[in-house]
């Protein structure tokens, strides 16, 4: 039985049993070691890359949260305006509403009908007691 080599010498079992085999010489290999350094290249690089990433969003993490707050805060204040300003949708149309003129002009003017007259409320005030 005979098994194949590469450069197309045929050896025999017994030969390669009896330790006649050819033995191979330990080349260089110029194009793995460029691999090699191309490789580590390419990892150092990317733990670089990966390094910058990671840190610029560890800096970015506090500047969203207080831009949250920031945010929170002006939602608050555009809520309340929202309803002041509605507060004074209703009174404005209260006031240009025709149905409404007699009573607002009482509400407003000083001046009352004839025939009645203006009540004020005192309050009692606790007098201290001794």
């Amino acid at each position: 039985m005979k098994i194949p080599s590469e450069k197309n010498r045929d050896h025999t079992v017994s030969e390669i049993s009896q330790g006649n085999a050819p033995v191979r010489k330990t080349r260089k290999y110029p194009l793995q070691q460029g691999l090699v350094a191309e490789i580590s290249l390419k990892l150092f690089f990317s733990f670089v890359i990966g390094a910058v990433a990671v840190i610029s969003v560890m800096r970015l993490v506090p500047y969203h949260f207080s831009q949250k707050a920031k945010l929170k805060e002006i939602q608050s204040q555009v809520e309340e305006t929202e309803r002041r300003v509605e507060i004074l949708r209703e009174q404005m149309n209260r006031n240009f509403d025709s149905e409404q003129t007699p009573i607002l002009m009482e509400e407003y003017s000083p001046n009352i009908a004839p025939n009645r007259s203006r009540v004020f409320w005192k309050e009692d005030k606790e007098e201290p007691k001794q």
